[in-house]
């Protein structure tokens, strides 16, 4: 193996690490520049073909309803696992009533299983699409059912906050998907308008408290960044949000970005070049 063909391998082998991390902008970055140089090298066409794929899925996803159950225990795991564990406990087997009416669900098994085999050859024309639009499980309505047992005070907040990590998310995926077009992240005075435009946001998601100020006076809203890196113009953002605290404690700043945050950089200062609230 020659020496170019050993830096070859060493980078996607970096680029294959950065894939199961989910760097995915990255990665199709990395290997659109690894077969610039060998359009034959297959290794690399497989792993950005897979990128793009991942992103395909981020995309469709990103149109949907996040599951609110998975949102509400990755922010507050300490309510959901108490909650849950309450409700395990809630209904404990008795194994008296099982005994006392075995013998009656044995035999009443025994009918439901020979009405099965004589009715197993009527025609009933059911209805398929009835079925097909018969009301689903909710799946987030023991999550609902957490966060109304919260006191009234608590459950705004909670509802505020599962709000703001969805739209964040919403708004991550939307910039990876812009960047595989324009090997770019959109100028921050123009990411609304270009969202908007091309269709990746249907609309532009805004915190519950827009514009607000925090106990701190900060202020609360998503905020956009974006920075020019090694690599190139506008190839790093960073988007953050301020999550209210649930007992009062001070607001907390949560932020997303395809990079490590750089230190002593403000990246919620608006009065600098490149950062805005997104209106």
């Amino acid at each position: 193996m020659t020496e170019n063909q050993d830096k070859k391998y060493q980078t996607l082998k970096l680029l294959t690490e950065w894939f199961y991390e989910e760097r995915y902008v990255e990665v199709i970055k990395g290997c659109e520049d690894i077969l610039s140089l060998d359009p034959s090298f297959i290794e690399a066409k497989d792993l950005l073909e897979r990128s793009k794929e991942k992103l395909t899925e981020i995309k469709k996803s990103s149109e949907e309803i996040p599951n609110l159950e998975n949102t509400f225990a990755k922010l507050y795991p300490n309510i959901a696992a108490e909650k849950k564990s309450k409700q395990k406990t809630a209904n404990p087997i008795n194994i008296k009533r099982i005994l006392k009416y075995g013998l009656t669900g044995i035999f009443t098994l025994i009918i439901i299983i020979s009405g099965y085999f004589l009715f197993s050859k009527i025609d009933l024309n059911t209805d398929k699409e009835i079925i097909k639009n018969a009301p689903q499980e909710n799946k987030s309505q023991n999550t609902e059912e957490i966060i109304e047992s919260l006191p009234d005070n608590q459950k705004t907040i909670v509802r505020n906050n599962l709000k703001r990590y969805r739209d964040l998310q919403n708004i991550k995926n939307a910039l990876e998907i812009y960047y595989i077009t324009h090997k770019e992240f959109p100028e921050a005075q123009e990411m609304t308008n270009k969202m908007i435009k091309e269709q990746i946001l249907l609309n532009i998601p805004k915190d519950p408290l827009h514009n607000q100020k925090t106990k701190n006076n900060e202020i609360f809203g998503y905020i956009y960044a974006i920075r020019n890196t090694e690599a190139g113009k506008n190839q790093a953002y960073i988007i953050s949000a301020i999550f209210q605290g649930l007992n009062n404690e001070d607001s907390k700043l949560s932020a997303l970005s395809n990079i490590d945050l750089p230190e002593n950089f403000d990246f919620r200062d608006t009065k600098r070049a490149n950062i805005i609230l997104i209106e």
